[in-house]
């Protein structure tokens, strides 16, 4: 007795589009990732220890800046644009790195569309080149922010235009009523800025020295009692993190 010609067929079909699916879900969650990390902070300055103002953190998200502190007479917790940081230069970095995030992101989608489709299109070299683009553009992201940011943090400060010539106004350091670390020059110093919350005014809060990220990604700066530190925060990984997925299912794709 011989089986219907239709269920023949069913099994070679179901086997492929499940060969599809596993590589489609590394790629679509690749692309979830990267706009997930346009809400999540990408830098983080913190000074911990301070005899002044005890810890304070500064965040730096694709849109927007947060101090966190302990209030009182030193910056209070609170939600600023870029340029009310004082860092007009580098928030125009970040809305560029933002947007070659984002489109990081859609490609990723649309290629993660094409492998569940399973269309075959010119022997797969648009989807090569899709997929190669998606990667790109969102690697690029903390590529860039990571060779770029501390021209335009020094940029910020008045000191010179940056490379990709992304000069903002001049910030200087005014914001700041305290200064430890005992640095020198045109960029040698991060501040944190103040504000009006509680009905009172916030001072500003300045640490100054021979290192920063005014001139690196990410370092340690010892002035005891105080440490001073700087690097990428989780957004920067996680861009990371979603280049490495993309990759991932692509990879799948082709072995499948």
């Amino acid at each position: 007795m011989t089986e219907p010609a239709g269920q023949e067929a069913t099994a070679p079909a179901d086997d492929s589009r499940s060969r599809r699916f596993l590589p489609t879900v590394f790629v679509w969650v690749g692309g979830a990732v990267l706009l997930a990390t346009l809400f999540v902070g990408w830098y983080v300055v913190q000074v911990r220890g301070s005899p002044s103002c005890g810890n304070l953190v500064e965040t730096l998200y694709p849109f927007w800046v947060t101090v966190s502190g302990p209030g009182a007479s030193c910056p209070s917790s609170q939600s600023l644009s870029y340029s009310a940081a004082g860092l007009p230069s580098t928030g125009l970095l970040y809305l560029g790195v933002a947007g070659l995030t984002a489109a990081g992101a859609v490609l990723a989608f649309l290629v993660g569309a094409l492998l569940l489709r399973g269309r075959r299109v010119h022997r797969g070299s648009v989807l090569l080149v899709l997929v190669l683009l998606a990667i790109l553009t969102a690697w690029l992201g903390p590529a860039v922010l990571a060779l770029e940011q501390p021209s335009t943090v020094c940029g910020d400060q008045g000191a010179f235009s940056p490379p990709l010539g992304l000069a903002g106004a001049v910030a200087g350091l005014a914001r700041g009523s305290a200064s430890v670390g005992g640095g020198s020059g045109p960029c040698d110093g991060w501040s944190f800025p103040g504000g009006t919350a509680g009905g009172y005014v916030h001072s500003g809060y300045v640490w100054t020295g021979a290192s920063g990220p005014w001139n690196s990604f990410f370092g340690t700066l010892n002035s005891t009692p105080a440490t001073f530190t700087w690097g990428p925060g989780v957004g920067w990984f996680l861009d990371i993190w979603g280049v490495a997925l993309i990759g991932a299912g692509a990879t799948i794709s082709r072995k499948n």
